[in-house]
């Protein structure tokens, strides 16, 4: 229960967080940095009690040691806080005048919470992914979150939703699509989970799956044809090449 309880909900988490508007209400950000914080400190608890080492490069620990020792101190070095009520920056003293700093101490906080959040995650998935059958797992809860997702806004599509999830507005949101009130963040996250569920679709064909080569395939195509139905030409675009690089692959 220890090592699988963490990875269980991390998939879990895949699963949930483009559901949750994709991450980009303030809501929907705090309740998947706690989820990411509780997956971590169950990963760490686990680490602790096995004794075991982290099976990934010593290269992205340098990189994200000093991706995070770069944010922080930017942030410990802020020289302003941002007054909403009165719209100004208050400045405040530097503590080391030669070193770059932060515009907005408590924005930058905010975000470096975040941000050592994401990284701790990769740090996480690189583990995670040493073990051929966590990895295939975290593939299939990204092609279930893409194929979920393309369902879901087609559906919005066919039925002429005006918001989301079919909300009720005094005006209408033309530029969503499935849980995305912007079309281009769901068309970026639909071409991120195309080569995963194709992947999962070349496997089955590969490997004489039947009933998996019918779930990805169909799977596959919904993502292609919810890439093509969103109105964002950028996303369209990369689709374009994302489809011709899988078909020119090796």
């Amino acid at each position: 229960v220890i090592r699988d309880l963490p990875r269980w909900l991390f998939l879990g988490t895949l699963i949930y967080a483009p559901w949750d508007y994709g991450g980009t209400t303030e809501t929907s950000i705090v309740c998947i940095n706690l989820l990411l914080g509780t997956v971590l400190g169950l990963w760490l608890i686990e680490l602790a009690v096995r004794r075991r080492k982290l099976e990934i490069a010593n290269i992205l620990l340098i990189a994200a040691a000093a991706i995070l020792v770069l944010g922080w101190l930017i942030t410990w070095n802020s020289r302003a806080l941002f007054d909403g009520e009165f719209g100004v920056f208050v400045p405040v003293q530097k503590r080391l005048g030669f070193a770059p700093s932060s515009i907005d101490a408590t924005i930058s906080a905010v975000w470096m919470c975040r941000a050592s959040l994401l990284v701790a995650s990769i740090i996480f998935i690189a583990d995670l992914s040493q073990r051929p059958q966590w990895l295939l797992r975290i593939w299939i809860a990204i092609g279930i979150a893409g194929c979920s997702i393309a369902l879901l806004g087609l559906l919005q599509r066919a039925t002429g939703a005006v918001l989301p999830f079919w909300e009720y507005r005094p005006y209408e949101q033309s530029s969503f699509f499935a849980t995305y009130y912007y079309h281009a963040n769901a068309g970026a996250f639909l071409n991120l989970v195309l080569p995963p569920t194709a992947g999962l679709a070349l496997r089955a064909f590969q490997r004489g799956l039947p009933v998996q080569r019918a779930i990805w395939s169909t799977a596959t195509l919904l993502l292609l044809v919810a890439i093509f139905t969103n109105t964002s030409r950028v996303a369209q675009l990369l689709g374009t090449l994302t489809l011709l690089a899988i078909a020119l692959g090796p």
